[in-house]
């Protein structure tokens, strides 16, 4: 069989493997793409949990609920060594120089480049993640890692049907500019959501009368609250309870052991 295929046509690899992963529950499964790249993705990937600080938050940013728990959501995956890329604001790959700061033979580690086009740096590792039947990864900004002068891209891939890798994209949001990823930086983050979850909802205005005066009063006693001095309302949603000290029914503080 020829190596080459012509447009149109489907590669034929000449022989069928059936896919046997079948992931459990709760697990994420890491296929390393050649003996020794185990090594790679201990170094360069790690899981949020129990990881809530970050080195520029002030100590007032801890006692926001919301920040901490959103601080350990995800698996974050780190640049191996120090970037920097430059677009010239224009729509090709070559309009985007990336230079990796390493000796050549660090190369392989992780592979960093313009493929895209449109000031997108595309970052490739050496592994494959794959889920669960029915779950997506969805590769979103690494939570309150702030970078200047880059967007991390979402993306959604269906891990548990999947039997490759997948990139990471980094759109420079600035042309002209220098931007350097430090090593170490994260240049990615992964979330698991179950396939079809989030499309059965939708929104919809409230109009019972009821619901609304009980709820438009707790959001002005809400605001009274804020305004006394020395009270903080948000350390009641840290105790798990509203306005009232009413007690929530299912609260998390800390994501689960």
């Amino acid at each position: 069989m020829s190596q080459y295929v012509k447009p149109g046509e489907f590669y034929d690899p000449g022989e069928n493997l059936p896919d046997p992963v079948k992931v459990p529950e709760g697990e994420m499964w890491v296929i390393p793409e050649y003996d020794g790249a185990e090594a790679l993705f201990e170094r360069l990937f790690e899981p949020l949990k129990g990881n809530f600080k970050r080195d520029w938050f002030v100590k007032h940013a801890y006692f926001c609920l919301p920040l901490t728990i959103g601080n350990q959501y995800g698996f974050i995956v780190r640049s191996a060594y120090d970037v920097v890329a430059r677009w010239n604001g224009g729509e090709r790959p070559e309009d985007t120089l990336v230079h990796c700061l390493c000796p050549r033979s660090d190369l392989s580690v992780q592979m960093v480049s313009s493929h895209f086009g449109t000031g997108i740096v595309t970052v490739q590792n050496r592994w494959v993640l794959r889920t669960p039947p029915g779950v997506n990864l969805m590769t979103v900004t690494p939570p309150n890692f702030p970078l200047d002068a880059v967007m991390h891209m979402t993306g959604v891939i269906e891990t548990d049907n999947l039997r490759r890798d997948f990139t990471f994209n980094l759109k420079i949001t600035r042309p002209h500019v220098d931007v350097l990823i430090p090593r170490g930086t994260p240049v990615g983050c992964v979330i698991p959501v179950p396939r079809h979850f989030v499309d059965r909802f939708t929104t919809r205005v409230v109009t019972d009368p009821a619901i609304l005066q009980s709820e438009r009063r707790t959001m002005k006693h809400f605001g009274d609250a804020r305004k006394v001095q020395g009270y903080y309302p948000e350390g009641l949603y840290m105790k798990g309870m509203d306005v009232y000290q009413n007690r929530f029914e299912d609260h998390q503080r800390t994501l689960d052991e």
